[in-house]
């Protein structure tokens, strides 16, 4: 499954009325954000406790790759000896 990825700042509106928020680094992998707050109103994401499905999806094929689970396309798996 493909996604168009775009590293780009995003406004609290788009963050607000997205249906999933989440970080991604190479410590945390991808890190759900369960519920933003703004000016007193909040906004959960899914149930705000567990990930959301797309954070799911790829959290789960990095650390595939990362495991060496799945095939890594990209060459980022290199052994350490």
């Amino acid at each position: 499954r493909g996604y168009n990825v775009e590293e780009t700042p995003v406004s609290v509106h788009e963050a607000l009325e997205a249906d999933e928020v989440f970080t991604a680094g190479t410590a945390v992998v991808v890190s759900p954000v369960g519920s933003l707050t703004y000016k007193g109103k909040k906004h959960v994401y899914g149930d705000g406790k567990n990930p959301t499905p797309i954070a799911l999806e790829i959290y789960q094929a990095l650390t595939d790759i990362q495991t060496e689970r799945a095939e890594d396309p990209f060459g980022w798996v290199h052994p350490v000896c």
